[in-house]
């Protein structure tokens, strides 16, 4: 693929042709367009990389993939606000392998798209608080790689790490620490990256571990085991721990709370309006045995056998009266009318 680079063309070859200001496709396009290497020489299955990443960013908005050549992959996003959260939250990796994305112009030739450069949160401890300041950090990120961003929350700022984001070239050896001078003292400050993904514990690079190391070369599977249990340049104690996430938990919690309670409100706000209807329907019930008994009172009907009857109604109908609780007036005025009526 490479070897029509060393091809010279002929004359005619190099006269070549201009492209014209028509000829250029929109510009907007490539705002919302980044361009993705997943860091690694092993081989992987195309296919499930880009349906993981997808899967993994959880965008509402459609994503476009495509693959450019071997390793090489654009990403275009519905909106660049998708873009932009896609970058802030990451670094981003498939399978222990750093996926490197940028922003292009849509001017880049594939082979000239700079993807050696990834960002991390990187923490510095050991710094004495006085010299946490912005310029210390900016100072500092220029050892990493490039400065891009100091976390100013007082939790770490003033705990137990300083915490900044830098950009740093991925074909060079990770930083594990450095030395700074204060008052004649040299004070030594070690690194530790976030979401660190595979690296080699010889050499310091990502996007291999010792076992395809060009440093060490072909190892055996003893040979292997015996360099990994050596005392190394580099080892896992460069990946920083998950941030505590004490804040988001209680916030969880408040929400759950919240909605519970609700839940139980309206759980109980159903209760209290079964119980209404439940008296509602006693009120009614009693309401009907006893006109009825009235009814049937003052037209005369019913001989002494009867009136019992009607009064063990009129009781009947008083006692589903008090299941409702709080019998209305005009219930207690029907109910005295109808023992009027029984002792004539």
């Amino acid at each position: 693929m490479d070897k029509w680079k060393s091809v010279s063309f002929s004359k005619e070859e190099e006269e070549g042709i201009t492209a014209e200001v028509e000829e250029v496709c929109e510009g907007e396009i490539f705002q919302r367009t980044l361009a993705g290497r997943l860091w690694t020489d092993n081989s992987f299955n195309s296919k499930a990389f880009t349906n993981t990443m997808v899967g993994a960013w959880k965008l509402k908005n459609p994503i476009e993939v495509q693959e450019l050549n071997k390793n090489l992959f654009l990403f275009r996003f519905a909106t660049r606000r998708d873009l932009e959260n896609i970058l802030k939250n990451g670094p981003w990796s498939f399978d222990r392998n750093l996926l490197v994305l940028s922003r292009i112009t849509g001017e880049e030739q594939h082979p000239d798209l700079n993807m050696h450069y990834g960002t991390f949160w990187v923490r510095i401890y050991e710094l004495p608080l006085m010299l946490r300041s912005e310029a210390m950090a900016k100072k500092l990120g220029g050892i990493l790689g490039e400065f891009e961003e100091l976390d100013t929350k007082e939790a770490h700022r003033n705990g137990i790490f300083l915490r900044i984001k830098v950009t740093i070239d991925l074909k060079k050896s990770l930083k594990r620490g450095t030395v700074v001078k204060l008052k004649e003292k040299n004070l030594r400050v070690h690194f530790k990256y976030e979401r660190l993904p595979t690296f080699c514990f010889v050499c310091g690079k990502l996007g291999h571990q010792i076992k395809d190391c060009e440093t060490v070369g072909d190892l055996s599977d003893e040979g292997f085991e015996e360099n990994e249990e050596q005392d190394l340049a580099f080892g896992a104690w460069l990946r920083a721990s998950p941030l505590p996430r004490i804040q988001e938990e209680a916030k969880r919690k408040d929400s759950t709370s919240s909605s519970c309670s609700k839940n139980l409100s309206n759980v109980s706000s159903s209760h209290s309006r079964c119980e209404e209807r439940g008296r509602s329907k006693d009120i009614e019930e009693g309401e009907v045995e006893q006109l009825q008994v009235k009814d049937q009172m003052e037209k005369g009907e019913g001989t002494n056998t009867n009136r019992e009857s009607g009064k063990e109604l009129m009781i009947k109908g008083s006692n589903s009266n008090q299941k409702g609780k709080g019998v209305g007036k005009a219930l207690l005025e029907i109910e005295a009318m109808a023992e009027s009526l029984l002792e004539r």
